[in-house]
């Protein structure tokens, strides 16, 4: 969710610790914007 809240996975793999390769290993099914626009609006 937060790559695509984001749109930078380089700064989501910084900022989780890892690479964008072990991201991808570990999440290989990103949400796409809009699920993940929704997903950060609960409890706004």
């Amino acid at each position: 969710m937060l790559t695509a809240a984001w749109e930078d996975e380089g700064n989501v793999a910084a900022t989780l610790g890892n690479s964008p390769t072990i991201l991808h290993a570990h999440y290989p099914e990103l949400a796409p914007p809009a699920e993940a626009k929704n997903l950060w609006a609960i409890g706004s």
